[in-house]
Formats: C-alpha cells, structure tokens, sequence
C-alpha cells in the first residue's frame, strides 16, 4: 500500500465498481425531514433560550445546592424560560 489517498467517481462505491451506488438499497423508511429556514428572529430566540439556560447553570454552581431538586440547575432553568413567557418567540409582533 502506497499511503496515496483513493479516488472514487460519483458512480463508483467501495463495495463496486461503476453503477454499483444504489444497488441493492432499500427504499428509506421515512421521507428526508424539511430544512427548516433560520430567519434572524428565531436565531435571536435561540440566543435568549440558550441565556436562560446559562444564566440557570451558573447560577447554581455559584451555590451549594445539589444538582436535583427546587434549586438544581434544571428547576431554575425552568423559571427562567417561563419568565419569558411574553417573549416574541417567532417573530410576529
């Protein structure tokens, strides 16, 4: 073996040679999901969900409670995003 890197056409796979792609493969299970489309307001609302959770977990690092519980980082997480509630998630207003 060489160590050169294999270069494959767009026909071939590494099971066949030419016309071997597709051979043989099933049908998929489910149609490919819809590419949803990022628009600057749902990347905003990401960044302020993504804060919350932030803001929750080092909150409670900076104390001794344990992880589980009223005061554990997912509880406090929770109050942050609901404290949210009136935010303009998608967009609208």
């Amino acid at each position: 073996m060489s160590g050169s890197p294999v270069i494959r056409s767009p026909g071939e796979s590494l099971a066949g040679g030419p016309g071997a792609v597709g051979a043989g493969e099933a049908e998929p299970a489910e149609p490919p999901l819809a590419v949803p489309v990022i628009t600057p307001d749902l990347r905003f609302a990401a960044a302020v969900a993504g804060s919350a959770v932030r803001v929750a977990v080092q909150s409670w690092a900076a104390t001794a409670s344990p992880p589980a519980g009223p005061d554990g980082p997912a509880a406090l997480a929770l109050r942050n995003l609901k404290a949210l509630g009136d935010f303009d998630w998608d967009g609208a207003r």
